[in-house]
């Protein structure tokens, strides 16, 4: 089993009337911090989405992922993404419920504690896609 197999799962592409979200889980064998995350691109059917578009679902709501991925890089105690949880990515992407869409996720992992040289972290490429069904949100 590859590590993106329940990465982007067939239900995970939800339409909501201004927005899209995506159910993703994490692509790696052991949690880690929002701040290990770069480099994010989603691509929704012909719409495309970088770091600065995409939000995600936290505790207190949806918040931009730079902030996120920010606020953990200065924080002692960093908010993790645990290997069990799926967290909802949202874009601006407007979609039609029931359609077909190709979409591809893709970013960089960067590994806190695995070093290619000295202070030098590896960064893992991380893509996984598959076509979708825009899922109704029922809200």
């Amino acid at each position: 089993m590859a590590l993106t197999d329940q990465f982007l799962l067939a239900d995970s592409l939800h339409a909501y009337a201004d927005s899209a979200t995506l159910s993703l889980g994490l692509p790696w064998f052991r949690s880690l911090p929002w701040a290990a995350i770069s480099g994010v691109q989603i691509d929704i059917g012909d719409q495309s989405f970088e770091t600065n578009q995409v939000e995600v679902e936290t505790p207190a709501g949806y918040q931009p992922l730079i902030v996120v991925n920010q606020r953990d890089r200065y924080q002692r105690n960093a908010d993790e993404w645990f290997v069990q949880d799926r967290h909802n990515f949202k874009v601006p992407a407007k979609l039609s419920v029931s359609n077909e869409y190709p979409v591809r996720v893709q970013f960089q992992l960067l590994m806190p504690n695995l070093f290619a040289a000295p202070g030098v972290a590896i960064s893992l490429p991380t893509q996984a896609s598959a076509t979708l069904v825009a899922q109704s949100t029922n809200a």
